[in-house]
Parts: structure tokens; C-alpha cells; sequence
């Protein structure tokens, strides 16, 4: 981004990139455990309320962080991929047209990318706070 708005298009650090704005990895947490709790409505097993309240928490997490993983997966099908099969060879990540760094929907994609990049970070950090919490109250719980 700072390469972007500093208007220093030539640094190689672009093309990488440019690439990996169209490699995405999609977060598919393991709900098995929380949906079969759901489902047989058997909470009152866990008879900790303060463990029953983190668990939801923890998988609830989950449900966020899948919900950004769809959007940037959305807005790359929808805006990074079609303007970069317009406007890159990718055989090589060169530029077809000479002037994409410059041009303002390029932009546009990179600001908005990096708008959900981010939200989708702060995702995953909650999902880890979260997953992390949960285990050390396990781990003292057996104690």
C-alpha cells in the first residue's frame, strides 16, 4: 500500500503482490464438535457454565472470521481477477498495460483489498485470542 501511495510503481515488490492478491487460502474451521453439541441440544453436559461460555465464544469466533474469508474470496472473483486478467500477463506478471500501477481502478482494487485484508487479519488474531483462552482454561480446569 505505502508502495502505492508513495508512487513507487517500479519496485518489484508490486508484482509479487499483485500475484498473491489472486492466491488466496480459504479458512475452513473444523465445526464438527460445536454443531453436534447444537444439534443434540446436550450443553448441560458441560456443567461449567464459564467452559460453555468460552466454547461458544471460541466457535462463534470461527463464524466471523469464515464470514471475511468469504468476502475476500468474493471480492477477488468479482474485481482483483477480472481486472488483472485485463491488464497482466501471467506467464510473467508483467504488465499489459503500461500505466496499471497508475491507474486509478487499480487502486481502487488495492485499497479495498487491503481494507479487507486487514479485517480479515484481525479475524484470524481474535480466532487465535480465543483459541488460546479456551485451552488455558482446560488445561487449568484439569487441575
Amino acid at each position: 500500500m505505502n508502495l502505492l501511495l508513495t508512487k513507487k510503481y517500479s519496485d518489484g515488490r508490486m508484482n509479487i503482490f499483485i500475484s498473491s492478491m489472486m492466491t488466496l487460502q480459504d479458512f475452513r474451521p473444523s465445526m464438527i464438535t460445536m454443531d453436534n453439541i447444537k444439534a443434540s441440544g446436550e450443553f448441560d453436559l458441560i456443567r461449567d457454565i464459564d467452559l460453555r461460555k468460552q466454547i461458544i465464544t471460541t466457535y462463534d469466533s470461527y463464524a466471523s472470521t469464515s464470514t471475511f474469508d468469504q468476502m475476500i474470496m468474493d471480492y477477488a472473483n468479482d474485481y482483483v481477477t477480472p481486472y488483472f486478467f485485463e491488464n497482466v500477463r501471467f506467464s510473467d506478471l508483467s504488465s499489459i498495460n503500461k500505466n496499471i500501477l497508475e491507474d486509478p481502478a487499480f487502486e481502487n482494487i488495492l485499497i479495498g483489498y487491503m481494507t479487507l485484508m486487514t479485517q480479515q487479519i484481525n479475524g484470524y488474531k481474535e480466532n487465535l485470542k480465543q483459541v488460546k483462552t479456551l485451552n488455558e482454561y482446560l488445561i487449568h480446569s484439569q487441575k
